[in-house]
């Protein structure tokens, strides 16, 4: 497990890089601001310049503003959690690939049983795998259910 001062200096890397990677797509801190509902002076309290190289590290409430804002592309809300080996998803709420679903879902069903079948008892392995299939599952069916 990393120690605490190794996370909060990789959020504050990630943290540089979602700003800096905001500026160079024309998102400059008052669209950011306006987009997120939140005063440009909060928001520049957690962007890193010259003069204040240690900024205020995002709060989580900031966080899923930035995930859930419309005017921030998916891959940049990504840059923040990079490292943690998850991904946020844009889902349609509107468009359902059904055939991908049932698809998705078949062979879920199928490693369950494949798994099942060698000894009775599911693995660490077989069950990080099976956690993985899920959670695609999940994100791709969200916007059957009207999520997103």
């Amino acid at each position: 497990m990393r120690d605490g001062d190794q996370i909060v200096r990789n959020l504050e890397a990630k943290q540089a890089a979602f700003f800096a990677a905001c500026d160079k797509r024309g998102l400059s801190l008052s669209a950011l601001a306006a987009a997120l509902d939140a005063p440009i002076s909060t928001l520049s309290g957690y962007r890193p310049t010259n003069a204040k190289p240690k900024p205020a590290l995002l709060p989580l409430e900031m966080f899923i503003r930035i995930a859930a804002c419309e005017v921030i592309p998916t891959d940049l809300a990504n840059v923040l959690i990079e490292d943690s080996g998850h991904q946020l998803i844009a889902v349609d709420p509107v468009k359902t690939d059904w055939l991908r679903l049932g698809a998705l879902t078949a062979q879920f069903s199928s490693k369950v049983c494949e798994y099942q079948a060698t000894g009775g008892h599911i693995d660490h392995r077989e069950d990080a795998d099976l956690r993985e299939e899920i959670l695609i599952i999940v994100s791709e069916g969200n916007g059957a259910i009207g999520g997103g």
